[in-house]
């Protein structure tokens, strides 16, 4: 007889599946099993999932890695499939105190989410999925929750990255040329650490652009603006607003951290960005030039979401520096020393994305 826990809905394979993306990505060495599909101490284990299971969350849009701590009063979706080749069984999903089950579903023979909220801090409290045919655990995971003690409001650029660093704290400006722009919402906890949380409510003054994918689903973080002759806007993120002006003046070009902590690529490119009296000014045009080379547009509008490009270049591969000379409007230029990549040095774009592998997989 096992322990019952502050929630638990029981679900066959034949529940109605969520509309709620679970993520995709690659297997990674992280998430197989630690001890081949060794039994947590205290529990007794499923052999329907003799390799465990792999847990998935609700994203941070911009960053990637290990599950992320929900923020208190907030909810997640953690999604969740068999290592190896086993099908789901029809599922059971307990939590632990400070959480609670809203709803969980099987998404097909192999996948199940489950939806869960915040009800209170918690350092750790596991998430356990169970075998309904009262066979055993499949696997348990820890999930975490925080309250919000900062937001933040950043530019959502490219497809590949946000910029953090100097946008983090809300005070930025974008280039009055600018017709339309992408904002990200970001939370932290006390100690700065990112949380997620699919309610958060936002809001803007302006609409959303024209030229949205037709398929095109804002996520929880993630809002497109429209900022076409808007001389000033505001973005609400949950309680807290966020006033934005538009500029036509820069003074300065300045280079970004080169391991931005906003970044999904974080390590093979330099990015830039103009400042006037020391304030970040996204999306003013600016031209870049490796030495030896012709200058190339950096950054700027683009036709396609999020309609802000990237204001970063490729490093090339190689030892010691290279010089990049980055200009704008107004005749504003400054040359760079920039340390080269290594030759064959990973990414970390291709870590996994917001997952970690459960205890059972993890020994």
């Amino acid at each position: 007889m096992r322990t019952t826990f502050t929630r638990r809905l029981a679900l066959g394979t034949s529940a109605a599946i969520i509309g709620l993306v679970i993520l995709a990505c690659g297997v990674d060495e992280g998430e197989r099993a630690r001890s081949d599909g060794g039994c947590p101490v205290g529990e007794t284990c499923s052999p329907h999932t003799p390799m465990g299971l792999r847990f998935r969350s609700t994203p941070l849009s911009d960053t990637i890695g290990a599950l992320p701590t929900i923020a208190t009063g907030g909810r997640a979706t953690i999604g969740f499939e068999p290592i190896g080749g086993a099908s789901l069984p029809a599922f059971e999903v307990e939590v632990e105190a400070g959480l609670d089950v809203l709803s969980a579903a099987a998404v097909d023979a192999r996948r199940g989410t489950a939806e869960v909220a915040a009800l209170a801090a918690t350092s750790g409290s596991y998430l356990r999925v169970f075998a309904a045919d009262e066979s055993g655990l499949l696997d348990r995971v820890l999930l975490r929750a925080q309250p919000v003690a900062r937001r933040g409001l950043r530019p959502y650029v490219g497809l590949l990255q946000s910029l953090g660093g100097p946008f983090e704290g809300g005070i930025w400006r974008y280039w009055s040329g600018a017709f339309r722009l992408t904002v990200l919402a970001t939370l932290h906890d006390a100690e700065g650490a990112r949380l997620v949380d699919e309610s958060l409510t936002m809001s803007a003054s302006v609409g959303m652009p024209d030229g949205l994918p037709s398929d095109y689903e804002r996520a929880w973080d993630v809002y497109p603006l429209d900022v076409a002759d808007v001389a000033s806007f505001s973005v609400s993120v949950g309680v807290e607003s966020f006033a934005l002006q538009a500029t036509s003046e820069v003074d300065e070009v300045v280079m970004l951290p080169n391991a931005d902590e906003g970044s999904l690529l974080r390590d093979g490119f330099a990015c830039f960005v103009a400042r006037v009296s020391g304030v970040p000014v996204l999306g003013a045009p600016l031209m870049a030039a490796w030495e030896g080379a012709s200058p190339a547009p950096l950054g700027g509008e683009i036709d396609a979401f999020p309609f802000q490009d990237m204001p970063c270049v490729a490093i090339p591969e190689g030892t010691g520096t290279r010089r990049l000379t980055v200009s704008g409007p107004g005749g504003v230029e400054r040359s760079f020393d920039v340390p080269l990549v290594a030759a064959g040095a990973p990414l970390r774009a291709y870590e996994p994305s917001a997952s970690a592998a459960g205890e059972r997989a993890g020994g």
